[in-house]
């Protein structure tokens, strides 16, 4: 198999001259800081409230899919704080960019700052609201590959402990953010269920 990494840029007088014309927020003052990897609600409104402490004019957001970069980016854009998201997929992981680009889209559009903007597959977003944390405060692992949003119905083992003990979904619902790596003593896995 062959891999593929981006080509070097070199700052040439050309490349530079390219750079100026990179779209540029509002009364941009040039400070802007990564977002937080974490993308639960409470960590997005933390951050913003963080980046605008420092009048940061931008951020870059690490997403891992297309809801979590429009919940950021919406936030971001209701602060006045320009989002730039990096999709969160290995370099030679194959995706689609796609649901991505119309995702932030309807966040622009949500805000006016675009025209109104429906996608051609759009369903309405679904809202989980997080409705339990789970600390990982003994070894385990996760009895399966969770992804973020997977469904899970009440009473399903989500995770087994070293100790022989299982950990069950606790309601009907969906897993948020969960974090096979977790360390002791860190957030682990989330819960949550539909906001009605």
């Amino acid at each position: 198999m062959t891999t593929t990494r981006p080509p070097q840029v070199t700052l040439s007088a050309e490349n530079l001259a390219r750079l100026r014309t990179y779209p540029r927020p509002p009364q941009d003052n040039g400070i802007g800081l990564h977002f937080h990897v974490d993308l639960s609600p409470e960590l997005i409104q933390r951050t913003v409230a963080n980046l605008k402490s420092i009048r940061a004019t931008w951020t870059m957001i690490y997403a891992q899919d297309e809801q979590l970069a429009e919940s950021a980016a919406t936030a971001c854009f209701r602060a006045g704080i320009m989002p730039v998201v990096r999709i969160g997929k290995l370099i030679d992981e194959g995706f689609d960019p796609v649901p991505y680009v119309h995702a932030l889209r309807r966040a622009l559009a949500h805000f006016g700052l675009t025209a109104a903007y429906e996608d051609a597959a759009t369903t309405p977003p679904q809202i989980n609201r997080m409705t339990k944390i789970i600390t990982k405060d003994k070894a385990g692992t996760f009895t399966r590959a969770w992804q973020h949003l997977d469904p899970v119905a009440k009473g399903d083992a989500v995770i087994q402990y070293d100790d022989g003990s299982v950990l069950a979904a606790p309601e009907d619902g969906v897993v948020i953010m969960p974090a096979p790596k977790a360390e002791s003593g860190t957030e682990w896995i989330y819960f949550g269920r539909a906001d009605s």
